[in-house]
């Protein structure tokens, strides 16, 4: 019987350790959010349904290199983003982030979404995020959607927290230009 575990540090620390009972109940845990993720960024179900299989293969691989310091689900996230940022890049769809963050004016900063949120439909909005450019969709996709604070997303990114703001603020007028759109 898999022992229920009191925290992911626990579990991931176990699992580093050749607990294949921990590793199956981090699995269970975040298959469901990695798979969403996916989805959420790839256009295509069956290659998003690979993408969250391809996540977990590489975590079994290289859970010896976790380190327990660090949050398990960060270093998890951080994981799917490689994996999905390398099928993105297959497939012509991803972009070099510095390059368009160098044409940004340097007082960019961080908005609240409420704004963006008040009176608009979770459908209109949730396809306004999916028509972002894939770097800025899953900044907003971790903030808005995995409950990820912008330090957190720039742990994930490896970037300056400030970077992730500023891609914050830059997605979410995006999302405000298209749903303030006829």
């Amino acid at each position: 019987m898999i022992r229920m575990d009191t925290t992911e540090q626990d579990a991931a620390g176990r699992a580093r350790r050749g607990d294949r009972g921990a590793m199956e109940s981090l699995y269970r845990q975040y298959q469901p959010s990695v798979a969403r993720l996916c989805r959420q960024m790839i256009e295509s179900e069956d290659e998003a349904a690979d993408a969250a299989q391809e996540v977990f293969l590489r975590v079994l691989r290289s859970i010896d290199r976790y380190d327990p310091v660090l949050s398990f689900r960060v270093w998890l996230f951080s994981v799917a983003r490689h994996v999905i940022v390398d099928q993105l890049r297959r497939r012509g769809k991803w972009w070099d982030i510095e390059n368009d963050l160098r044409r940004l004016p340097p007082n960019y900063a961080e908005e609240s979404l409420d704004p963006l949120l008040r009176g608009e439909s979770r459908e209109r909005l949730r396809e306004a995020v999916q028509r972002l450019p894939a770097p800025y969709r899953l900044v907003v996709i971790a903030v808005m959607w995995h409950d990820f604070t912008p330090s957190e997303v720039a742990e994930l990114l490896g970037v300056p927290a400030g970077r992730v703001r500023v891609h914050l603020f830059r997605a979410l007028k995006l999302v405000e230009k298209e749903l303030s759109g006829p």
